[in-house]
């Protein structure tokens, strides 16, 4: 039985990664596990005392069915997991789901993103602590080859009917609704004189849809890809033949898109081969629309499958440099070329992934070790904002207030109390 088979690769997953897997079945129930179970455990009695929400969890079981074949994803709380859906005849059966990892420090994440954030009681906090001894710090640059590895292996032992049919999407837009949306821009065209005079093809477009896709704007992509395809239509005459060829450019662009937003080329390059099947298969104008609209969507999902990862990787190497050098003068400029990041882009993920600015942060970190350095009579006050990288004292001393609520002579003075 094919169950059977996914147990034991399961099981000598765990064996040669030491990552504990959860075979679950509809309803939450889980079918079999290998490994140990604290780290799920650790995150369940977490969601439990903080009423997470599990939404992420199931948005991440729907974008693996519908695109894929798996789908890595941070937890509410900071944990990340990847999970692979288990199709058998078409029908779904099951969800491999892989135990809760940090990408981050394990004490950092236990003190800054859990305890601190959550007002725990003792009681609490001490069987956190003690599950959390089983939760497994993970490099980021492993949590993308720990899914392929299992992805693949399950997929070899399925016969590779792992996804469903390409078309069988619930949000495949009708065919009406597409169609009119499509006709609406040939009546645009056929309003444009130049247009109509010399037939350009509007690569200008296509450059804008490649941006859109790498920048993750699904509503600007989705209304420009229309636009090129209502430009295709009008210009080939609605030939079928003609169509099929441009819409395989267009699948070429797309993927293209995927790859230049982070997205694995080898697995983009499997996913175009079987698509250039497909595409043969479809006889209408509106079928090549409605599945072109797919591919899209595929292709997105595919890259912001990554983008956590790859996000909590920069910003852990972001905050580690920080962690290394807040005694120097550094810049976020400095820190954005150090993970190979624009200093706007960077800016904008700091913010969003930590909710504090990055100076906010710096001046955090400065401040945490100015604490410790106070609680020593052996330094000057006037020496301790140097050391902890404020090039000014009053500067220091205001911003200590600001975070602390005292001055820092008082700290002292209070012992820290």
């Amino acid at each position: 039985m094919v169950s059977d088979k996914i147990n034991e690769v399961c099981r000598n997953y765990t064996l040669a990664t030491g990552i504990s897997l959860r075979i679950v079945g509809s309803g939450g129930v889980v079918l079999c596990q290998t490994g140990t179970s604290e780290a799920f455990d650790c995150i369940n009695k977490i969601s439990e005392f903080t009423a997470a929400s599990t939404d992420n969890y199931d948005r991440a079981v729907g974008f693996a069915c519908n695109f894929g074949g798996r789908y890595i994803f941070l937890t509410d709380i900071g944990f990340m997991q990847f999970v692979i859906p288990v199709f058998s005849n078409g029908d779904f059966n099951s969800v491999i789901l892989s135990e809760p990892v940090v990408v981050k420090e394990k004490d950092y994440f236990l003190e800054t993103e859990i305890i601190s954030k959550y007002h725990f009681t003792d009681g609490q906090k001490d069987e956190i602590q003690q599950l959390y001894k089983f939760v497994k710090e993970v490099e980021p640059e492993r949590v993308h080859p720990l899914c392929e590895t299992l992805y693949i292996n399950v997929s070899y032992i399925t016969g590779g009917n792992l996804l469903r049919n390409v078309l069988d999407i619930e949000d495949v837009p009708h065919g009406h609704k597409l169609q009119s949306i499509i006709s609406n821009y040939i009546a645009d065209i056929k309003k444009s004189e130049e247009s109509r005079e010399r037939g350009l093809y509007p690569l200008d477009k296509e450059d804008e849809l490649l941006d859109a896709m790498t920048k993750g704007d699904k509503q600007a992509a989705t209304k420009l890809l229309n636009q090129i395809l209502g430009h295709i239509f009008f210009y080939s005459g609605f030939n079928i033949e003609i169509i099929r060829s441009r819409v395989v450019e267009l699948m070429t662009l797309l993927s293209r898109a995927a790859v230049k937003g982070g997205a694995d080329m080898e697995l983009v390059l499997g996913m175009n081969f079987n698509y250039l099947n497909e595409v043969d298969k479809l006889s209408t104008i509106e079928d090549l629309a409605s599945w072109l609209s797919v591919v899209m969507n595929r292709y997105m999902e595919y890259v912001f499958s990554f983008v956590a990862v790859k996000h909590v990787d920069a910003i852990y190497k972001a905050k580690q440099y920080v962690r290394l050098n807040y005694m120097n003068k550094i810049t976020l400029e400095e820190v954005a070329a150090h993970i190979y990041l624009s200093p706007s882009y960077f800016s904008k993920i700091f913010k969003e992934e930590t909710k504090h600015g990055f100076v906010e942060y710096l001046n955090n970190v400065r401040v945490e070790h100015g604490k410790k350095l106070l609680l020593t009579d052996d330094i000057e006050l006037s020496d301790i904002s140097n050391i902890v990288g404020f090039e000014d004292q009053s500067y220091f001393t205001r911003v200590f207030k600001k975070l602390t609520g005292v001055t820092p002579g008082k700290f002292r003075q209070k012992r820290g109390l």
